[in-house]
């Protein structure tokens, strides 16, 4: 997916700050090689995203499981 960049501030040791749109309620602030590429920021933007949705997924398992654990009275 292709992620509109709407600011970037550039910092030492050519690296920068790039502000990325998601979606229309969400932007993320992705630090990246000053010569980094719209597809590279896409794929970071992607990877952070896949990342989170993973850790989302552990903690709605994680719950579940507690709720089983608590039906069982095994806590």
């Amino acid at each position: 997916m292709s992620y509109k960049i709407f600011k970037t501030e550039n910092t030492v040791n050519n690296m920068s700050y790039y502000s990325v749109e998601v979606n229309d309620s969400r932007t993320m602030l992705i630090k990246a090689s000053s010569t980094a590429t719209q597809s590279d920021i896409d794929a970071f933007v992607d990877e952070r995203l896949a990342s989170e949705n993973a850790h989302l997924e552990f903690l709605e398992k994680e719950e579940a499981d507690a709720a089983y654990a608590k039906e069982q009275e095994n806590v």
